[in-house]
């Protein structure tokens, strides 16, 4: 019964599916369409204003490029890390930001 009735949740969510995509990765239209996009992030130095284009390369596989370009949550989780990563490298209060490509 679960099997039959979880891909069908997203009829429980209020608002469009495939503009706030909730539900969206669990259902059966995630078939439906392939997404394609790129991103890139800029990191900035909050003391000295200094800033640097991060190498996505360096950080992620190519699957995961692939999908953190389509999908808005793993955008913030990668900035978080990146926040992370850059403030172990000595970088002062670094904001992580997606720049258009």
């Amino acid at each position: 019964m679960v099997q039959l009735l979880l891909p069908f949740r997203y009829l429980l969510y209020p608002n469009e599916l495939f503009w706030t995509e909730e539900g969206y990765r669990f259902s059966w239209r995630v078939m439906l369409m392939e997404k394609m996009g790129q991103v890139q992030f800029k990191v900035v130095d909050s003391a000295t204003g200094r800033a640097r284009l991060v190498n996505n390369d360096e950080h992620l596989s190519v699957l995961q490029e692939k999908m953190l370009s389509t999908q808005p949550d793993m955008m913030v989780q990668f900035a978080h890390y990146l926040r992370d990563y850059y403030a172990r490298q000595g970088v002062r209060r670094p904001r992580c930001t997606p720049t258009p490509t």
